[in-house]
This record gives C-alpha cells, sequence and structure tokens, in this order.
C-alpha cells in the first residue's frame, strides 16, 4: 500500500490542507502540537472509520469552523496495480458520517458500513492488526527507545503481539518434551520389572529407538525455533539502526529548513530594500 495524497477540511487542526506523499521516506517534522500525529489519525480515519477514532466527534470537528461546515478526509492511495481514493467526512450540525470509495475512478462503494466492510475485504486487515504492525503511537516508541535490551525485545514483541504466539509455542515444547520424557520413563521401568526379557527384548528396543528419534526431532526442532527466534532479533536490532538513521535525517531536514527560511527572510529584507528604491526613484 503506497500513499499518493491526503486532503483535510475542518479535520482538528487542519481547516484546509492537501498533503501530495513522494516516492520514497517522508518525514513529517514540525513541534509539539503543530498538527504531525493529526495527519497520521486522518489517513486512520479514512481507512477505518469511528474504528481509528477514541475521541468525541464533536472533537474532531476544527474549533474554528462553522456549525454547519462539514468535516472531510480524502485519501489517494495505490494498492497493487489500484488507485484508490477514500472519501470520509461528517456532515452539517449533526455530524452525520458519510463515506464513499472509489477504485481506478468508479464508484464501488457508499455509506460508512459499506465502505468499512469492502476496505477490509481489500486491505485483508482489521483496525486492531493495523495498529499493532504498520502503525505505532508516539508513547509506544518513547517506552521503545528508553528501555534495556531484554525489555526493548520484550517490548517489540508486545507491540507486535508475538508474545502469545511465543509463549504457546514454548508451553507446546515443554508438554511434548514431558511427554516424551514420561515414555521414556515408561519404557525403562517395562524393561526392569518384564519377566520374559529375551522375547520382549526387541521390540523394547524399537520403542526406545523410535522414543529416541522423536526426542531428536524435538530438539532438531527446539534449535530451529532458537534460531528463528535469534534472526527475528537481529532483523529488530536492523530496524533500531534504521530508525537511528531516520532521526538523524530528521534532524538534518529540520537543520535546512530552518536555514531555507533565514535565506527567504534575507531575499524578503533585499526586495523590501528594492522596492523602497523604485519608490524613491519613482
Amino acid at each position: 500500500m503506497i500513499l499518493n495524497s491526503l486532503e483535510m477540511r475542518n479535520f482538528k487542526k487542519y481547516r484546509n490542507a492537501k498533503i501530495e506523499f513522494q516516492d520514497g521516506l517522508t518525514g513529517i517534522v514540525g513541534k509539539n502540537g503543530s498538527g504531525k500525529s493529526t495527519i497520521v489519525e486522518a489517513v486512520a480515519w479514512a481507512l477505518y472509520g469511528s474504528k481509528a477514532s477514541t475521541i468525541r466527534r464533536d472533537f474532531v470537528k476544527n474549533s474554528r469552523a462553522g456549525e454547519r461546515e462539514d468535516v472531510e478526509v480524502k485519501l489517494k492511495l495505490s494498492l497493487g496495480r489500484q488507485t484508490l481514493v477514500i472519501f470520509r467526512a461528517m456532515k452539517g450540525k449533526n455530524l452525520t458520517p458519510d463515506a464513499r470509495l472509489f477504485i481506478d475512478g468508479g464508484m464501488v462503494a457508499t455509506g460508512t458500513r459499506e465502505v468499512d466492510c469492502r476496505l477490509e475485504e481489500i486491505l485483508k486487515i482489521n483496525f486492531q492488526d493495523f495498529m499493532k504492525t504498520f502503525y505505532a503511537r508516539q508513547k509506544d516508541l518513547d517506552n521503545l527507545l528508553k528501555e534495556g535490551g531484554t525489555k526493548k525485545k520484550e517490548y517489540l514483541l508486545t507491540l507486535l503481539g508475538l508474545d502469545d504466539i511465543r509463549d504457546g509455542l514454548l508451553d507446546l515444547m515443554r508438554t511434548d518434551r514431558r511427554g516424551l520424557d514420561d515414555e521414556t520413563n515408561r519404557l525403562e521401568g517395562a524393561l526392569s520389572t518384564m519377566e520374559d526379557a529375551e522375547e520382549k527384548v526387541g521390540d523394547l528396543e524399537r520403542d526406545t529407538a523410535r522414543t529416541k528419534a522423536e526426542l531428536a526431532r524435538a530438539r532438531s526442532a527446539e534449535a530451529s525455533l532458537a534460531s528463528r527466534v535469534e534472526d527475528r532479533q537481529k532483523v529488530l536490532e536492523k530496524e533500531m539502526d534504521r530508525k537511528r538513521s531516520h532521526e538523524d535525517l530528521s534532524r538534518e531536514i529540520t537543520r535546512l529548513i530552518s536555514a531555507l527560511f533565514e535565506k527567504r527572510e534575507a531575499i524578503g529584507r533585499e526586495e523590501r530594500k528594492l522596492e523602497k528604491i523604485d519608490q524613491d526613484r519613482w
């Protein structure tokens, strides 16, 4: 899924704004309270409607908007070879919800319920899974940066919803191992109490061999799982390196923007000087 553009009208801090997303990584830079998170919230609201908003509808509307003005968000994105345009609004004084979905220029769904169902079919991910995988709130990232190595790993597993899977696999491995140990103990006990040892020894040896083979496979599976966990840890470490690189890039962008503003101010001063010279000449 690639975001192409986002338009907001009377959505929280934004009276009227349009953002065109370029190819590659997009950084959103600004002071606290300037509306960075609002842009992400607008994307989530376009994709999932009321599920993505935890505040009252009247607080979503811009405080400077008129009583009968609408709240509107229009998101354009590319998904495979298709182009999707999602339009959501809260209309009039009562903030009545409305939604429309267009695919490759043709409207395929209208109304919030129909649009929600159609988008979930297309995106193949519900809001809860979206929040666990594609989106992380600012407080989640702050907690992640503050924690140490072990806690950071545990936090990431929880954030991605993998801790339950990991615990379930570990419990299953423990259960299988206990079962194999019990079976081994049973066979060993049978060997010590068997009266006709010469007749039964062959069967017992085969049972023992099968048990050992199963135990070997279980240990092999355990080693494979440990290797996969190690690979995941390496991937997580790489992701943290990418996040640090992204922070460095954000600081550089901030510095360049500041320099740009200074240049613009200097140009403005020179232009005012030229205007005064032209006025004096006139």
